[in-house]
């Protein structure tokens, strides 16, 4: 009886782990610090490979701590096929202008008024917030809170989709 009821629960064992690992959602907090930090982050952006979004996007990428590493990534997310989605800060039309000649890159603009110190990625289940972050520079004190968390990163995105209709 015993290895009747063992043998059941072998038949059935796959579908049930599957249909488990099918409900589980990833759901995890990161912060990253410094340059590295933003090395880190741009993988995340890789290993997710969906369409990236941004909002009060501040051109830090022209960073000079960066100008190895960013040639590098843009190649891989090209061959991804990461297409962006920025609403830039007013600023990054004058002081950050060669951002916007990325390739598979969208971008709008936020009014002067609205500029702030942080800025807002969403990607995949991925919500990056971004403190001390200038135009054109990531800042010596900037920190990444990375939040993983599906039903979160899908506001986000709705958010975003209204602020780019508008």
């Amino acid at each position: 009886l015993l290895l009747l009821l063992l043998s059941k629960v072998d038949a059935v064992l796959p579908e049930l782990q599957q249909r488990f690992k099918n409900k589980v959602q990833k759901e995890e907090a990161v912060i990253y610090r410094g340059i590295e930090g933003v090395k880190n982050y741009l993988n995340d952006i890789l290993e997710v490979n969906e369409t990236f979004y941004s909002w009060g996007a501040k051109g830090f990428w022209r960073d000079e701590r960066l100008k190895y590493f960013l040639p590098k990534f843009d190649r891989q997310r090209l061959k991804q096929g990461i297409h962006f989605r920025h609403i830039f800060d007013w600023e990054v039309k004058q002081f950050a202008s060669e951002i916007l000649k990325l390739r598979m890159n969208e971008y709008k603009f936020l009014p002067p008024q609205y500029s702030s110190l942080m800025s807002i990625d969403i990607f995949g289940d991925h919500v990056v917030t971004f403190t001390s972050v200038d135009v054109g520079n990531f800042g010596d004190d900037g920190m990444i809170f990375v939040m993983v968390n599906e039903k979160l990163a899908e506001s986000y995105k709705t958010w975003f989709r209204f602020m780019w209709d508008h």
